[in-house]
């Protein structure tokens, strides 16, 4: 898996415009001289990746309009399972998980529990409260994140159900090493750009689409939260890069699909097929 370089940590800000709610550090000049302590290399890589301090986060709060139901689309089945429970077992898969948080609307709660009920997942799980947008939703599951256990926070979309286990593991590991990962894919085809009644082409040599999950140092993501203001951002890591944190980028799998409308389901079952019988084959070769 593709490791790339992180991202600046005194580099500009990339979202909001200028004077934007977000509390943003100055431009620096890298070879200006800088009073901020530097930071030990040990600080992340010294962590026992053994340990179990990870707390998941799954937004799960969102309607079924684009997917064409009434009901929470995390509820459709998926292999005859709810969508979100498989979002939630390949998660839990990592050992260096040690609690889940799903946020929900109040409504949808007890179908959350009854599907625990049926599909128990083998780690604490708490439901808390999902607000009116995606970022109030995790603010509230970042409050009650068990601090006696967890160090991080990794924060994945409910509806990406296929995220490969390698793929958690090695942003896992980027996290540890750097203070905040996320997988990312690199675009693919031609981008064009609209000028209004004509086009241009758009070099996509460094472009990457932005996939979950993204991890944080708990108190990173803590403070990013503090200091928003209210300003529309695509992700979680935004926060982060705004406050001048470096972001690692790990590259992940265009299998890390998010299930967004009802055609979605059928290609998601196809690549879990296609998952499961790798696997097999994998495990064929190696016994």
């Amino acid at each position: 898996m593709q490791t790339l370089s992180p991202t600046n940590a005194w580099q500009s800000p990339t979202i909001g415009p200028p004077n934007s709610p977000i509390e943003m550090l100055p431009d620096r000049d890298p070879d200006a001289s800088d009073d901020r302590p530097e930071r030990a290399e040990s600080e992340f890589a010294a962590t026992d990746r053994s340990q179990r301090d990870i707390c998941v986060i799954l937004p799960a709060g969102g309607s079924g309009r684009r997917f064409a139901s009434s009901d929470n689309k995390v509820f459709a089945a998926l292999a005859g399972i709810p969508l979100w429970i498989h979002t939630a077992r390949r998660l839990c898969r990592s050992s260096q998980v040690c609690q889940l948080i799903v946020a929900a609307s109040p409504t949808d709660q007890p179908t959350f529990r009854q599907h625990l009920e049926r599909w128990p997942l083998p780690r604490p799980v708490e439901i808390v409260d999902g607000g009116r947008e995606r970022f109030d939703s995790v603010r509230n599951a970042i409050a009650a994140v068990d601090t006696d256990t967890a160090n991080w926070v990794a924060i994945h979309d409910a509806a990406r159900p296929l995220v490969p286990t390698s793929d958690i593991d090695s942003v896992f590991d980027a996290a540890r090493e750097t203070g905040a990962a996320i997988l990312a894919s690199p675009l693919a085809g031609s981008i064009k750009r609209d000028i209004g009644q004509d086009c241009r082409n758009v070099d996509r040599r460094d472009l990457w689409m932005a996939l979950t999950p993204q991890v944080f140092k708990l108190d990173w993501i803590r403070e990013a939260y503090q200091r928003h203001r209210g300003y529309p951002v695509t992700d979680d890591a935004a926060m982060v890069e705004a406050m001048g944190r470096p972001v690692q980028l790990v590259q992940g799998s265009p299998a890390n699909l998010k299930i967004t409308y009802p055609d979605d389901l059928a290609v998601a079952e196809a690549l879990m097929q296609a998952q499961t019988s790798d696997a097999q084959k994998n495990s064929g070769a190696t016994n």
